[in-house]
């Protein structure tokens, strides 16, 4: 599943109200939130990193035979769970 935001709706928190629900909805089932950012997407990635996504370092390419990279993030509880 990918998240995009309309760029005439951005700066207006669309992305924490979801990663908010998502969080409302994965934390009592004790599940870790992964995702994946575009490398070189900074405004996604500064977004996500204020709501506490940690980059894995992890790479790999967006689909089968694309050049463009996307890095794996988690939300930063999930490190220390394991």
């Amino acid at each position: 599943i990918a998240m995009w935001t309309d760029p005439a709706w951005r700066g207006r928190g669309l992305a924490s109200q979801v990663l908010t629900a998502l969080v409302a909805w994965a934390a009592p089932r004790d599940l870790p939130l992964v995702l994946d950012v575009a490398v070189g997407n900074s405004a996604a990635r500064r977004a996500y990193e204020a709501f506490g996504f940690v980059s894995t370092s992890r790479r790999r390419p967006l689909r089968d035979g694309s050049t463009e990279l996307v890095e794996q993030m988690v939300l930063a509880g999930a490190l220390r769970r394991g």
